[in-house]
């Protein structure tokens, strides 16, 4: 089937992206897992919750998901806002994810914990993920180097990759 038959939308639900800094907004922690959702699914939201290792950060806040952050996720860190967008793609369940650095900026604890829920998530789904991190490449089963804006053997640019 060619790609100009597939409903965009049917397409565009099929895919999720977690990119490296994920559009937090102010408002809920629940509404901000399951963006547009009138009713969010309270189990699946606690699911997703757990997924991404989010349940203590929740358990903490006064209203748990009905506790509201700021634009941009101010009131969370760096890690927690990451596995905020990790929870929102557990939330959405779909069978393919495009991850954009999901562990750039990290601090060492919380890349451990987001490397984690990476991979709890990607069994049974098609990923791509953009990183210069080692731990994130070792999850992977094809990796792809790309050099100078072209496709390139993963040993000739292994040496910029982070550890």
């Amino acid at each position: 089937m060619a790609l100009s038959e597939i409903d965009m939308a049917d397409w565009r639900s099929m895919i999720c992206y977690v990119p490296q800094s994920s559009r937090l907004f102010s408002g809920t922690i629940a509404a901000n897992i399951a963006p547009g959702e009138a009713a969010p699914d309270r189990a699946r939201l606690e699911t997703a919750v757990r997924e991404a290792d989010l349940a203590d950060v929740i358990s903490r806040l006064p209203d748990g998901l009905d506790a509201r952050i700021g634009e941009s996720g101010a009131g969370l860190s760096g890690g927690e806002a990451h596995r905020l967008a990790l929870a929102r793609a557990f939330y959405r369940d779909a069978p393919v994810i495009v991850l954009d650095e999901p562990t750039a900026h990290l601090d060492g604890e919380s890349e451990v914990c987001v490397q984690a829920a990476i991979k709890r998530f990607l069994p049974g789904r098609a990923a791509l993920m953009v990183t210069h991190r080692k731990a994130t490449l070792d999850q992977a089963d094809r990796v792809v180097g790309v050099k100078d804006g072209r496709l390139a053997d993963p040993a000739d640019v292994e040496a910029e990759v982070v550890s």
